[in-house]
């Protein structure tokens, strides 16, 4: 094996460089500026056929770098990308034309520190909100009801149904689709039936006492700002669009008014603590199986244990602030 080479070149390789300086696989992303080349009949660096199957060059340049990382993520996942102008597109411009179109890809240089953070935030919230509000209102209830032994049974098998329930939708998901995708429908998905328990409490809350309603609101709605990061973020860096993004973290939202509508004209005279309290269990499992199994994994991968670090302790942080209000 030669030195200076991740593939036992005889010369010092680019790749080699980037993957000693990052720390990491790092990838050309190839970007088509349209301009032409008025030197391509002479030049041998590029030929008729240089452009890569990938390219879309009726969209604009930054569409192009975030939909050809989201292809070539399912090949090389968690690597660095650098924006390349395609051979066969040269930069044939003036300066300013030429600066105006790479300031934007400069900004977005630290989406991997961004995306660690955002990860670990998701993380810390959705396993302080199972520890510390899902689990300590459940399971006094259960207890109550079914005693200590048969409680403790019935709260072990529901929450190992919901850990077990993120594998069984896992599969489901098509096994092409990037693991960032995955995290982001699955927290849709846990955070989707953690609402609807939650407009249903505050509907029974209001309507029990106003005021005790009105702080319910407040605090859960409080929270719910994280949980909305926690579902954009991985959809949007997987390649999903603006509006879908948008449209999904909407959906999770308005489960919580359904729940206090299904409450209302469904299920109002039949609900009561106790099938409540087995859904937060459920969903606790559910949640912290999404932050061990997948998140965690999905953060180890970045090897940026630093941002990992100020994103739980950021999330923590804000839950105390929650709690306190």
């Amino acid at each position: 094996m030669f030195k200076n080479t991740c593939d036992n070149k005889r010369y010092y390789t680019f790749n080699y460089y980037l993957r000693n300086k990052f720390n990491n696989k790092v990838i050309k992303i190839p970007i088509d500026t349209s301009f032409g080349c008025p030197n391509k009949e002479k030049c041998i660096y590029c030929s008729q056929y240089s452009k890569s199957n990938i390219i879309n060059s009726n969209e604009d340049l930054l569409n192009q770098f975030k939909n050809n990382v989201a292809t070539l993520e399912n090949k090389w996942p968690n690597s660095l990308y650098i924006v390349y102008f395609q051979a066969g597109t040269n930069t044939f411009c003036s300066v300013e034309t030429l600066k105006s179109m790479i300031e934007p890809f400069l900004k977005i240089k630290k989406v991997g520190e961004f995306i660690v953070f955002s990860l670990s935030f998701s993380l810390g919230i959705m396993t302080l909100i199972s520890l510390f509000d899902l689990i300590p209102s459940s399971y006094p209830i259960i207890i109550d009801n079914y005693g200590f032994i048969y409680g403790i049974v019935i709260f072990i098998l529901i929450f190992l149904l919901g850990y077990q329930s993120v594998k069984l939708i896992n599969d489901k998901i098509k096994s092409d689709d990037s693991s960032l995708y995955r995290i982001g429908i699955l927290s849709m998905i846990s955070l989707v039936l953690h609402n609807i328990p939650e407009g249903i409490a505050v509907f029974i809350g209001t309507l029990t006492n106003t005021s005790i309603g009105i702080k319910l609101c407040i605090a859960i709605m409080l929270h719910n700002i994280p949980e909305g990061i926690a579902i954009s973020i991985p959809l949007y860096y997987s390649g999903v669009g603006k509006k879908k993004v948008i449209l999904r973290t909407l959906l999770s939202g308005l489960t919580e008014p359904f729940g206090a509508l299904l409450a209302y004209f469904i299920f109002r005279n039949f609900i009561n603590e106790v099938f409540l309290s087995m859904i937060l269990v459920f969903v606790s499992g559910l949640m912290i199986s999404l932050s061990l199994n997948d998140i965690l994994k999905e953060i180890m991968k970045y090897k940026k244990f630093k941002y990992m670090v100020y994103g739980i302790i950021s999330s923590i942080i804000l839950f105390i602030l929650t709690v306190i209000i």
